[in-house]
């Protein structure tokens, strides 16, 4: 602070002894001095006038310079001071806190000098306390164990375990000596035959021990390993009855695979299995055949024997191929397969068929047979490989070209001599010109318009069931009756595309189920549709989704209205119904001669109900169209879950996580006792933490059994 004191009285004094006051307005004289020396000129510089204006320009520089270096070291010196000002105000407030700490101190020193005895008191009364309490934690843990009965069982167990254990140990010890006196010797064998050197649940292997009078041990030492204890003798001859198992093993284990063309498994086979028989028979060897690879097995030389019978029999398999165009395969085949099933017949060949992905037909057998079968295919295909004219159609005219089940198609067959092939919106007469161009022009009589309405397909379910009654009128059985064949004859026609074929190969369809007796009146509601629009064809389409329409613009547009106030008026409704996991096969499995109680809940309702089971979800989903049918099961449910959950049922929850494998014991087999001891039945949910346990009389003594039993587990 004095050095800033004495800086500042400095710069004062300097600043008095100076002409001017401020640095502002040295720089203003000193900006003048230099505008008047510039007005001079260089011609009167050396003037006295001049040397004085210089002179009184330095002088004011020097003044500017030494003001601005005066500045700097106030402002240099203030930073200094304001820190120094800083640090001291931090002294000052810890030496407060140090004082305030000090004063509290000083009082707990003065509050812990009080009377000894005073403190006495307090800590006798303390002691008292405590020891209350202790005797109340003893009291409440000896009524726990009054309470657990179990627990003395448990000592007990682990009194009879510990036992066992000793006695385990004390056994090793004994064998282990006892396999120090006896004569061991080890032996080698195949790993991959270590099976057959233990037999069928071990009884090879304990039959050697019990034949002579060993023991012989297998298991714990290095794959292909083994050890035989017993006197010198008995070991001996025992190694000797382990090579000799081994070596029969090794005899009857040879085995080979031999690859052969899939189509001559059944010829390979035989009638009944008699070729592969006789290949057994004659070698001595197993024979498995699988589709295209058969193994064979048994001793070498037995093996052999199969594998030369059956390279023979394979060698006299001759095969050959002929590639075929895709509109050639239904002439090879025929109708029902009548054309390839009689070539086959009248050559000869073994196999004749027909690969549809190769485009290629193969015939194998003996050779000759084979080139007559080629030759005779040849000659077919010639005659059908010439112009095809093309006719456009759309779908519903396909099924007209097709007809019912495809008489219309076989009597064009008939009348023309053609084969035609149905595909996207063409149809293909193929045969000669003249009954190709005679076909072509069929498609053109029954062109129509059609439209597609695009179904939810819940809602086609809806529309193809049988709901709505008709009442009966005067006449009513005939008129009935000429409505149900019209509609018969009219589904009947093929959603898909229809394949038009020839040559004896059927017309594909998809078969429909309807009641056509003549008392019934039941009909669907898109067959009630159909009848009021007065469309020609009002068929579902569930492949792709949509209602296929077919009729004039304006029976098309109303059969569309009538759709879309159908599908806005009904709606699925579905209702969610909690139910234990456990009850869940109560719900499914029969009782006695009783059906399941999904069946008696569907009992009485209409088709379209559902019942959807979700155990692992513990919930059950009632479905309907039909809002009153879905709530009536839905309540039917919850009854039955209030009333079995009360009386059958128990729940132990929360069940902690960890104990759940101890609940279970190894494979289940803890579980299992558990349910046999109680009669119950016990579901773990992990997911949910719950143990739950079911009764089928309801036995509240069993039931309360198997929940002690199973909180005892959780606790323990």
């Amino acid at each position: 602070m004095c050095e800033l004191k004495r800086m500042r009285e400095e710069r004062e004094a300097r600043v008095g002894r100076m002409r001017f006051a401020t640095v502002e307005q040295a720089e203003k004289e000193l900006h003048r001095l230099e505008r008047e020396l510039a007005k001079a000129g260089d011609e009167n510089c050396n003037t006295a006038v001049n040397l004085s204006r210089r002179t009184q320009a330095a002088r004011a520089r020097q003044e500017r310079q030494e003001i601005a270096a005066l500045d700097a070291r106030v402002v240099a010196q203030d930073l200094r001071v304001e820190k120094c000002r800083a640090e001291i105000e931090a002294r000052t407030a810890e030496r407060q806190e140090k004082e305030e700490a000090k004063k509290t101190l000083k009082e707990h020193l003065q509050a812990l000098n009080e009377d000894p005895a005073k403190r006495e008191v307090q800590f006798s009364a303390v002691r008292s306390e405590l020891a209350k309490v202790q005797q109340e934690l003893a009291e409440a843990l000896r009524r726990r164990k009054e309470k657990r009965p179990a627990s003395n069982e448990m000592d007990s167990l682990q009194k009879e375990h510990d036992a066992l254990v000793a006695e385990m140990q004390a056994d090793d010890k004994r064998l282990a000596d006892l396999r120090k006196q006896l004569p061991c010797r080890t032996f080698a064998y195949p790993p991959e035959l270590k099976m057959a050197l233990v037999g069928k649940g071990g009884a090879t292997l304990e039959q050697l021990q019990v034949d002579f009078g060993v023991a012989v041990c297998i298991d714990g030492v290095e794959n292909g390993c083994g050890f035989v204890f017993g006197g010198e003798a008995d070991v001996n001859a025992a190694i000797v009855a382990i090579g000799e198992i081994i070596a029969a093993e090794e005899a009857c284990s040879h085995k080979v695979a031999l690859r052969y063309d899939a189509a001559l498994r059944t010829h390979l086979i035989g009638k009944r299995g008699t070729n592969l028989r006789r290949i057994e028979l004659e070698s001595g060897a197993k024979l498995d055949v699988e589709r295209d690879a058969v193994t064979l097995r048994g001793t070498q030389k037995a093996v052999e024997a199969a594998r030369e019978l059956v390279e023979t029999f394979l060698k006299g398999q001759y095969r050959a191929e002929m590639p075929l165009l895709a509109d050639e395969i239904p002439h090879v085949i025929g109708k029902n397969g009548t054309v390839i099933n009689q070539m086959e017949k009248e050559t000869g060949v073994r196999s004749l068929r027909v690969d549809r992905e190769a485009q290629k037909i193969i015939a194998i057998g003996e050779q000759t047979r084979v080139e007559e079968a080629m030759r005779r295919y040849k000659e077919l295909l010639a005659d059908f490989r010439q112009s095809q004219p093309v006719a456009e159609c759309d779908k519903t005219t396909q099924g007209d070209v097709a007809g019912s089940d495809g008489r219309t198609v076989q009597d064009v067959e008939a009348a023309t001599g053609v084969f035609g092939l149905a595909k996207d919106s063409m149809i293909s007469p193929s045969g000669t010109s003249q009954s190709a161009e005679a076909a072509r022009v069929l498609p053109h009589k029954a062109q129509s318009t059609e439209a597609r309405v695009p179904m939810e397909r819940s809602l086609m379910q809806l529309l193809t069931t049988a709901l709505v009654e008709v009442n009966r009128g005067p006449g009513g059985d005939n008129e009935e009756k000429r409505e149900l064949e019209v509609l018969a004859n009219e589904e009947n026609r093929e959603e898909e595309p229809v394949k038009v074929k020839g040559a004896g190969e059927a017309v594909e369809k998809k078969e429909r189920r309807h009641d056509k007796g003549a008392g019934s009146r039941a009909l669907t509601p898109l067959q009630v549709i159909q009848q009021r629009s007065q469309c020609k064809h009002v068929k579902p389409v569930h492949s792709e989704g949509i209602i296929f329409l077919c009729g004039e613009p304006k029976h098309i547009q109303h059969a569309r209205m009538m759709l879309e106030e159908f599908a806005l008026q009904y709606r699925p409704r579905a209702i969610h119904v909690s139910v234990p996991e456990i009850l869940f096969t109560c719900i499914t499995q029969p009782s006695g001669k009783k059906p399941s109680l999904v069946s008696e809940w569907s009992k009485g309702y209409s088709p379209l109900l559902s019942i959807e089971l979700k155990p692992k979800e513990e919930e059950v989903i009632v479905g309907s169209f039909i809002a009153e049918e879905a709530r009536a099961v839905a309540e039917t449910v919850r009854e039955f879950t209030k009333a079995k959950e009360e009386s059958l049922v128990r729940r132990v929850r929360p069940f902690p996580q960890n104990r759940i494998g101890t609940l279970l014991g190894k494979g289940g087999k803890k579980l299992r006792e558990l349910e046999k001891k109680t009669g119950t039945h016990i579901v773990l949910r992990r997911d949910a933490g719950e143990v739950q346990v079911f009764h089928a009389d309801g036995d509240d003594a069993a039931l309360a059994e198997a929940v002690d039993l199973i909180m005892t587990v959780a606790k323990s």
